[in-house]
């Protein structure tokens, strides 16, 4: 009986130590799984770090681009206002001398019109003149037939 009682014993102890190596077993491949989800998880952040360092090597590029496109774009503009005040000021002293020239322009046309009426007055005064001429000159020539 005790022979029975020792062996049903060994037995619990045998099916006790089956169930604790089946359980260290299953424990040991959890805690691979797990290390194996670990290193998958670091991969993953490291790759995400990577990732996350070359979009911002990306952003820091394109913001230098943008402030330099914007600089130039800055000088152009300054460089049209410049071409603009330069353009504006030639025209207003374009402006000045047509006005100088319109003015001149109708100074010239009075003094023309001046003239124009001094000449038909000469041209009157030369007409009435070669008339008193013509006169003289017959009297001259009936005081000479006279004289004859």
């Amino acid at each position: 009986a005790q022979a029975a009682a020792q062996g049903a014993a060994l037995a619990e102890a045998q099916r006790t130590l089956n169930a604790e190596q089946q359980r260290r077993e299953a424990a040991e491949e959890r805690a691979l799984d797990l290390e194996r989800q670990v290193a998958k998880a670091r991969d993953a952040l490291a790759s995400a770090e990577a990732q996350l360092e070359s979009a911002q090597h990306s952003v820091e590029a394109s913001e230098r681009e943008l402030k330099e496109r914007a600089e130039g774009l800055e000088r152009e503009l300054e460089a049209l206002h410049g071409e603009h005040a330069k353009t504006e000021s030639e025209a207003s002293e374009l402006m000045e001398k047509l006005a100088a020239a319109q003015m001149q322009e109708e100074q010239r046309a009075l003094e023309f019109e001046a003239a124009s009426e001094k000449l038909d007055e000469l041209q009157v005064a030369h007409t009435e003149a070669r008339a008193v001429l013509k006169e003289r000159a017959l009297l001259v020539k009936e005081l000479q037939e006279r004289v004859e």
